[in-house]
């Protein structure tokens, strides 16, 4: 709990600072262009033991686009050429361990909202960033554990995806917060 407040007020620091040092960078290949990418990296002392440090990385994702985005972390890695094919494994392939795919509990119209699992990364994560929002993803320390999480971010517009699934996507199912931290793997 206290690292979480820790990490929390060093990102609303870094976010204040990121207004006026912010780079953009563009690596979801065929995307809008005015969808934003951005890694900053920081290094906190620890102020439960002086010779230790935090290092706490985040991903701040912004749409400076005028649509709607929808956000997830993929199963398997992201090839933006092949956006088509990362909607329908996601959405439409059975995920080992569950009994459902994810388009079941989007088009289950009569759930209870109690019968809904937690939200799952791989399973049933999916952030809606509006025109003019970001999103904050905490992610582990560790370099290949990052790279791993990258690797599977899918950023589309919420059009392209509607059409593909054919459906809306209920509110009840979208992750609400600004902000989530991704677990280590190992």
């Amino acid at each position: 709990m206290k690292r979480m407040i820790l990490i929390l007020g060093i990102l609303v620091f870094g976010l204040i600072l990121l207004r006026y040092l912010s780079i953009k960078i563009n690596i979801f290949g065929r995307q809008p262009s005015s969808l934003t990418y951005q890694v900053q990296s920081y290094t906190i002392s620890n102020y439960y033991n002086d010779t230790s440090t935090i290092i706490s990385n985040y991903i701040r994702i912004i749409n400076d686009s005028e649509t709607e985005c929808f956000f997830w972390i993929n199963r398997n890695a992201y090839d933006p050429k092949d956006m088509e094919c990362a909607v329908k494994e996601y959405f439409y392939e059975m995920p080992i361990g569950k009994s459902n795919p994810f388009i079941d509990l989007i088009k289950c119209h009569n759930c209870n909202l109690h019968d809904m699992p937690q939200t799952q990364i791989g399973y049933n994560f999916i952030k809606n960033i509006a025109p003019n929002d970001e999103f904050i993803i905490l992610m582990p320390n560790s370099v290949s554990d990052i790279q791993w999480y990258k690797h599977r971010f899918v950023l589309l517009p919420k059009e392209e995806v509607i059409n593909i699934v054919k459906c809306n996507i209920p509110p009840n199912l979208m992750y609400n917060s600004a902000i989530i931290e991704l677990m280590p793997l190992h």
